[in-house]
């Protein structure tokens, strides 16, 4: 499926709505946005990889919390995370995902790993103009 266009992703959807896994890895899809209704053709997505796509804004990332049964993402290699080191990227993208376990094919997410993501979060964009929906 690489080089998928972004209209297409919704046909998948369409036959094969029983889809858990879906792997969009180098595919040109730059974001996802409010409106976009990917969550409504994939409500059985476990597994989500995004690695290598042109993803490059934090609102994406949040709106993946829309996939309802959505448990495993891959995201690596994007643009979004070229100004960021390793545990930031990965901390400031559990924070935004409440609903996955596992995130880059790690080990699972503990209480402890999610809790201590969520205060670097916050203490990250404390003191910041821009500021996720969630904190404004």
């Amino acid at each position: 499926m690489n080089k998928l266009k972004e209209e297409r992703i919704e046909t998948l959807g369409q036959m094969f709505p029983y889809l858990e896994v879906l792997i969009l890895a180098e595919c040109p899809l730059s974001q996802l946005k409010e409106g976009d209704r990917y969550h409504e053709f994939f409500p059985r997505l476990k597994y989500l990889s995004l690695n290598s796509t042109k993803i490059c804004s934090w609102d994406s990332v949040d709106l993946v919390n829309l996939f309802p049964k959505l448990s495993e993402l891959r995201l690596q290699q994007c643009p979004l995370y070229e100004n960021y080191k390793d545990e930031e990227r990965r901390q400031l993208t559990i924070a935004r995902l409440w609903r996955v376990q596992r995130l880059n094919g790690g080990a699972m997410i503990s209480p402890e790993e999610r809790e201590n993501a969520e205060r670097a979060f916050i203490r990250y964009y404390l003191n910041s103009d821009m500021r996720p929906k969630r904190l404004s």
